[in-house]
């Protein structure tokens, strides 16, 4: 994990009235403790990488014991929200959901529902556009326009990700199902496979970094410019032709991906950007 040293202070916060009951470190207690540190989080004032406030100023602050502290801190470990470094404190971790690029391909929202993550949905636009010249290279029609459906997926009410689907004119139904379900878990694979008896193929992600735009930054609560882990998926169907291009924009801190790989293998290739192989 990578501290930010020049934000290690500790945050100003204001305790508006101790934690009521016993002081002794009885669950309703350690849990309310547990549940003020993770609404400030919620709320920014402690962010990645900001330092924890000390056993000695939660105990005063909220006039708990320190047995209190030390469970739920111990309880905020184990959970990943804090890590605590020996000697240097306790620290807020980033709360990413690891996403496993493996055998099985998943969509966005089966890999948080696997988590343990509720994710709410937005609809931020859909459109016939020109598409973005790595989206027309695919598709292969560099002068046709495409249609565009963008959302947001928001947790506990963090933004996590923008994700924009782009579909050729010919599926363009799919963007208006997906628009108009009640279903927050009802996604692109779900139509084509359920609806359509189309069968996905083989799917490529392609995992990068990008500056985000001014809409994205928008949604994101970002500045214009920021620098953000994004995914291009591009999903093929059992007959090889091309079925969508999705490309996500995920807010810092929400999402890794993971890979393992055995020593010897065939079957994946990791190349990089062709930036680094033309500098």
């Amino acid at each position: 994990m990578s501290t930010k040293e020049a934000k290690v202070t500790a945050p100003v916060l204001t305790a508006t009235a101790p934690l009521s009951g016993p002081r002794k470190a009885t669950p309703f207690l350690y849990k309310q403790l547990i549940q003020t540190l993770e609404d400030r989080v919620r709320r920014g004032e402690l962010q990645v990488g900001d330092l924890v406030p000390s056993e000695n100023q939660l105990i005063k602050e909220f006039q708990v014991s320190r047995v209190t502290v030390r469970k739920a801190l111990l309880e905020l470990e184990q959970r990943g929200i804090v890590t605590r470094l020996h000697g240097k404190g306790t620290y807020i971790n980033s709360s990413t959901v690891p996403q496993l690029l493996q055998a099985e391909a998943r969509t966005i929202v089966e890999t948080f529902e696997v988590a343990g993550v509720d994710l709410d949905v937005e609809i931020l636009s859909l459109e016939h556009v020109d598409p973005p010249s790595h989206v027309a290279a695919v598709f292969g029609e560099l002068d046709q326009k495409v249609v565009c459906l963008t959302r947001r997926y928001s947790s506990d009410g963090l933004p996590i990700g923008v994700v924009s689907l782009y579909l050729p004119l010919a599926m363009s139904g799919v963007a208006y199902i997906l628009k108009d379900s009640r279903d927050a878990k009802e996604t692109s694979y779900s139509v084509f496979e359920k609806q359509l008896g189309i069968s996905i193929g083989l799917v490529k992600h392609v995992v990068k970094t990008a500056a985000i735009d001014v809409a994205t930054a928008e949604a994101l609560d970002l500045e214009e410019g920021h620098i953000c882990l994004s995914m291009d998926r591009i999903t093929r169907s059992s007959h090889g032709g091309v079925l969508e291009v999705m490309s996500f924009v995920y807010a810092p801190g929400r999402v890794s991906f993971e890979i393992e790989l055995p020593r010897h293998a065939t079957g994946m290739t990791i190349r990089l950007a062709d930036y680094f192989e033309t500098t």
